[in-house]
């Protein structure tokens, strides 16, 4: 999603309009080792011209490139649900990504929905999100949040998770605990979409669908 906002990763600012090329980047190419890709390949290139801008790989403006696309590569968010849900990312600030109410949402800084295969993907991020589920119609669901911070992934995987039409699933991730092995998924379960929480699940990466409520079909 275009942005003027400006970020910090691990001390690399990027300027809303690098935030804007290197998501399209990221997002149009369809794969999370891209940006890295593209950043090896600055590394090793013969010394050319592109419209009249010579770029040599030990240049500065070079070096320094291929580095703030090696950041930006190494710190994302993917959310992926199979049917019959829609999937939403919040971050801090209450804004969306996702589908809402059969609308494609790309209101967080360097998101994009791809309808596709109905994942929600956000790049160059550390915030805490909040990953909400939402039934369309009675029946289960299959979940996969991989979080990469400086290089390092979690992936939260979930299938046949039952859900009724309108309940709502918002699940919490605790990264650092979850990379020393421990309960890092936290699942908020409101059943009807009412408002209240009805039930709270505590799992490790791996979640088990017997722990949810039983859905009438």
């Amino acid at each position: 999603a275009p942005t003027s906002t400006s970020v910090t990763i691990n001390s690399t600012t990027y300027s809303g309009i690098e935030r804007s090329w290197f998501t399209d980047m990221w997002h149009y190419n369809g794969t999370s080792t891209y940006l890295s890709d593209v950043a090896n390949q600055m590394s090793t290139f013969a010394v050319y011209k592109v419209n009249g801008i010579q770029l040599i790989p030990t240049s500065t403006q070079t070096v320094q490139l291929s580095n703030d696309l090696n950041v930006a590569a190494a710190n994302y968010t993917v959310f992926l649900v199979f049917s019959p849900v829609e999937p939403r990312i919040i971050d801090s600030s209450g804004r969306i990504a996702g589908l809402v109410n059969g609308q494609a949402d790309e209101n967080i800084p360097g998101s994009a929905y791809n309808p596709n295969n109905k994942s929600v993907a956000v790049i160059m991020t550390d915030d805490p999100f909040t990953y909400e589920v939402v039934g369309t119609e009675p029946g289960a669901y299959g979940v996969e949040i991989d979080i990469v911070r400086n290089g390092i992934k979690v992936a939260v995987v979930g299938r046949a998770i039952p859900i009724g039409r309108g309940a709502i699933h918002l699940y919490t991730i605790d990264f650092n605990k979850l990379i020393h092995g421990g309960n890092g998924v936290t699942v908020s379960i409101d059943s009807d979409g009412n408002g209240t929480i009805d039930k709270v699940i505590t799992s490790g990466a791996t979640l088990s669908a017997a722990d949810f409520p039983a859905v009438l079909q």
